[in-house]
């Protein structure tokens, strides 16, 4: 391995297993905890979160090994073709669900009224939530699955193997590039940006409200947060994308092509951690497992003998006394 690829992978394991427990942390809270369970604006939240591990839990590791060895193991055609639809799968699928969580933050803020029929929860929160959800696989499936037309298109000496056939197609390509990176990372910044402003314009009509102000501050410290690190990522990656597929094919060196290799990687990394803002007294949750631990250390500690006689003979004489 080169200087870089040592780098990169010592920052990728060093965030790894923090990232996992961080997930698995967050989603403990959010799945067992009745109210953050049922709260609605939770929900887009613990997809992005179920997303994120399994895309730090199952597919980084294949890239963690393509990056120490230099070849995909196992090389045969069949898991090249599992690896390009996981890992296309996973990237999409968490842009996918934030670019809903985007959308429906003005609808929780200023449309609240929306969902206070089961009618309403189900248009406007449930079939927009599942389409994001099952639109990745299902697009995928179709993509990554597409038929080669040059059969020795697979190499196993390149990252997701030389990528699946269907980016050889300038059609398919710019479908992938435009309608499932640049249309929804767009409307993530863009729905981020006019939040922001449509809470600062609104801000003296919803601080009377102490607890909808503190709700609506809380909603958009969420969205900035996990849109800004989305957003410095997804742009410059598709933005370096398009221009090496139309207009400077030269433009991708080895530093670019390690940037489009790993750095999609990023995202998924840091939503754990930008998650943890979501959960409610968070000081005390962490602290919370320690607290239990010696709880039931002195709840099942072991008493000398001699002090439960001592004390047996103390509330004898006690009761002698009052008789």
């Amino acid at each position: 391995m080169d200087t870089s690829a040592i780098s990169i992978l010592t920052i990728l394991i060093s965030v790894q297993i923090p990232a996992i427990l961080c997930s698995i942390f967050c989603l403990y809270h959010f799945l067992w905890t009745r109210e953050l369970r049922h709260g609605i604006h939770n929900h887009a939240i613990i997809c992005l979160l179920i997303c994120s591990l399994l895309a730090i839990a199952t597919e980084l590791p294949i890239a963690e090994q393509f990056l120490v060895y230099g070849i995909v193991y196992p090389s045969t055609r069949s898991f090249c073709l599992f690896w390009n639809y996981w890992n296309f799968t996973l990237n999409n699928g968490n842009i996918f669900i934030m670019a809903w969580m985007s959308i429906e933050r003005h609808l929780l803020i200023f449309h609240s009224n929306l969902y206070r029929t089961s009618r309403g929860r189900l248009l406007y929160h449930f079939v927009p939530l599942l389409s994001a959800v099952v639109y990745s696989p299902l697009c995928m499936l179709a993509l990554a699955f597409y038929p080669c037309t040059n059969i020795s298109m697979f190499s196993y000496k390149r990252f997701l193997c030389n990528y699946a056939c269907f980016l050889s197609q300038k059609i398919l390509v710019s479908y992938e590039l435009i309608g499932n990176l640049l249309v929804p990372t767009m409307i993530i910044v863009l729905c981020s940006c006019a939040l922001s402003i449509r809470v600062i314009r609104s801000k003296r009509k919803i601080i009377a409200q102490v607890f909808r102000w503190r709700k609506t501050q809380k909603l958009l410290v969420q969205l900035i947060l996990i849109s800004t690190c989305y957003s410095l990522i997804w742009i410059p990656y598709t933005i370096v994308i398009l221009l090496s597929q139309y207009w400077r094919p030269n433009i991708v060196d080895a530093n670019v092509t390690l940037f489009l290799n790993y750095g999609g990687y990023v995202t998924t990394l840091l939503t754990p951690f930008l998650c943890l803002n979501s959960i409610p007294n968070l000081k005390r949750n962490l602290k919370q497992p320690l607290f239990v631990m010696f709880k039931y250390k002195k709840k099942h500690s072991v008493v000398p003998i001699e002090t439960i006689r001592t004390n047996h003979h103390l509330a004898e004489s006690r009761r002698a006394i009052a008789h």
